[in-house]
């Protein structure tokens, strides 16, 4: 995940799940797919035992990542625009 989020084909989302960079290439998507379906269960585990919602602990998981992306990493804000750190 790291080496595709240094290479500008993936980036942290809003949503907190990885999204795919647009002109990455096919191998980011399943990257992507393979994170996202972890992160889901994890988010889900999560909601569970706080007594929340995935989503909401998925949009909390998002903030923490965005913040954290390191400088030259795409990200993707809540509106859908891609921009680079």
């Amino acid at each position: 995940l790291d080496d595709a989020k240094r290479a500008g084909q993936v980036g942290e989302q809003a949503d907190g799940y990885v999204g795919v960079v647009p002109g990455a290439p096919e191998s980011a998507r399943a990257l992507a797919d393979r994170i996202n379906a972890g992160r889901a269960e994890h988010y889900g585990e999560i909601a569970a035992r706080e007594g929340t919602s995935p989503t909401a602990v998925a949009a909390l998981a998002g903030r923490k990542l965005i913040a954290r992306a390191s400088p030259g990493e795409w990200v993707r804000d809540a509106d859908g625009k891609w921009s680079k750190r």
